[in-house]
């Protein structure tokens, strides 16, 4: 009896050593700061507030708090995005593209470039970064341009083709350079 009592009293031992004591806390978001943490303690209070003592002064005041709130989540994950894409690199580009939604806003700064190009030119080198540190090798002029002279082979496209090729379309695929499924 005195073994297995030691034997458990070793196992508590190493199990309140190796295991944290009290709950586990869910990670943070990386955007989340302070400031925020102070904001939603103050949003808090003023719905207990707003809640106990229903006035319109107190229901005003809990409605401009969340606001404030909304307000300053929206700058930091803005603040946030903006600074992941300044440090473009390739393990984090994709998630910092997919999460900023370009549609209502340009993209910022990246790289310190301000113009389209220069931005673009700055993400290819994060996403397709070049091998070994050699410059990649230009594409060449012609490329597009065909060799081979096909005009004696082609014939003027139908408005039958045309029609009979639309609605042979699938839905639901993906988009193309000219916006139609």
């Amino acid at each position: 009896m005195r073994a297995v009592t030691n034997i458990t009293t070793v196992l508590h031992n190493a199990i309140d050593a190796a295991v944290p004591s009290g709950h586990s806390r869910k990670p943070k978001a990386p955007w989340w700061n302070h400031s925020l943490t102070l904001a939603k303690q103050s949003v808090k209070r003023a719905d207990r507030q707003a809640r106990l003592n229903s006035s319109t002064a107190n229901r005003e005041d809990s409605q401009k708090k969340h606001q404030h709130w909304t307000a300053m989540i929206r700058a930091a994950k803005t603040a946030y995005r903006i600074k992941q894409l300044q440090s473009t690199d390739s393990k984090n580009i994709w998630k910092t593209i997919r999460h900023h939604n370009t549609h209502h806003c340009p993209i910022p700064p990246v790289e310190g470039q301000t113009d389209f190009k220069a931005k673009c030119a700055s993400l290819r080198n994060a996403l397709f970064p070049a091998v070994n540190n050699l410059p990649r090798q230009p594409l060449p002029p012609n490329i597009l341009t065909s060799k081979l002279d096909m005009y004696q082979q082609t014939y003027p496209v139908t408005i039958r083709e045309v029609s009979l090729a639309i609605t042979h379309l699938k839905y639901g695929t993906s988009v193309g350079p000219d916006g139609i499924s």
